[in-house]
């Protein structure tokens, strides 16, 4: 990758000349429109790679077999992409996303993302799908000032699917929430995906998780102790602040920012964190009528602005 950026930055100004697009199909089944003939780069295990240099910039498109590359049966599609982004970003050595968000091709799960090198001063604008084991990409690199070339957006639409396929199980990008209302808690939250409760160890606390690609939610609820639901309001605020200093701790975390702030008539302790070049994060965490309810997401931090992070917290209700 590291050539791949040292070519990009060769090339000059974004401006340069348009140069043509041809449709060349490689042994990987699948299809792009490239500026030049891709040249296949050194063989890896389980990775093959295409590369095509021209004026009209630098492009890559590889095909990860996960199947090949895991000691044991590969991961869940959502987790081949995790493992994948995160191989990107930790090869890049600080690198820091700039835009992420899902997309389908042929109805096969995908993120579209930008990762800055600050170091070397390149862009990667990336689109990876998660296609029956493999890990497709088709990306671009670029000077990060200069910008991507005029083509560079043909170069990644024009990714096709070649021979015989089969669709994928999508038929839309993006989170699908539904109504988790546990029968022994008198609350109601929307959660991504299925709702299927976490085994804890512990019968008093219930854990619902749900992750997708590089975006983790957590939802766990239970009671205090006897006599909990008498608790003072400094001591509610002890608890809230002890639940917080244990979640952050596992993790290995320290909160950005943390304020107490009042939703509805209660009192919800929100903090705010960062892992380092991964994620950014939100915890919220209530403590009412002897229980408590934690809140948890993960995601890249251009996704906190997206409106599913939001829903996910802005959703919680208490029952009457």
């Amino acid at each position: 990758m590291s050539a791949l950026l040292l070519a990009a930055l060769a090339l000059g100004p974004a401006t340069r000349p348009a140069t043509d697009l041809t449709l060349y199909t490689l042994p990987i089944g699948f299809s792009a429109q490239l500026p030049k003939k891709p040249e296949r780069t050194k063989p890896v295990k389980g990775i093959q790679s295409f590369w095509s240099e021209s004026e009209a910039g630098v492009y890559v498109v590889t095909d990860t077999s996960v199947r090949e590359l895991s000691k044991s049966d590969p991961p869940a599609p959502d987790q081949q992409l995790a493992q994948y982004l995160s191989g990107s970003i930790a090869s890049s050595e600080g690198g820091r996303i700039t835009e992420y968000h899902e997309i389908l091709l042929n109805g096969w799960p995908g993120i579209e993302m930008k990762l800055d090198n600050p170091k070397v001063g390149a862009t990667m604008w990336s689109r990876c799908y998660a296609i029956e084991d493999h890990v497709v990409e088709i990306a671009t690199i670029y000077d990060t000032e200069k910008g991507p070339t005029e083509k560079a957006s043909d170069v990644l639409d024009s990714l096709k699917q070649t021979g015989d396929c089969r669709c994928g199980p999508q038929s839309a990008a993006g989170l699908s929430f539904t109504n988790l209302e546990p029968e022994d808690a008198k609350i109601r939250i929307q959660f991504p995906g299925e709702p299927k409760e976490a085994s804890t160890g512990n019968s008093s606390l219930h854990t619902y998780r749900f992750s997708r690609d590089m975006r983790v939610f957590s939802f766990t609820y239970g009671e205090v102790g006897e006599g909990a639901q008498d608790l003072s309001s400094s001591e509610a605020e002890e608890a809230r602040d002890a639940v917080l200093d244990a979640v952050l701790t596992g993790m290995g975390v320290k909160p950005d920012s943390k304020a107490t702030e009042q939703r509805d008539g209660n009192d919800w302790l929100t903090a705010h964190f960062h892992i380092e070049n991964v994620a950014q994060g939100r915890i919220d965490i209530l403590y009412l009528k002897g229980s408590l309810y934690t809140l948890i997401a993960l995601a890249p931090e251009p996704w906190l602005d997206d409106p599913d992070f939001k829903r996910f917290f802005d959703s919680f209700e208490v029952k009457n």
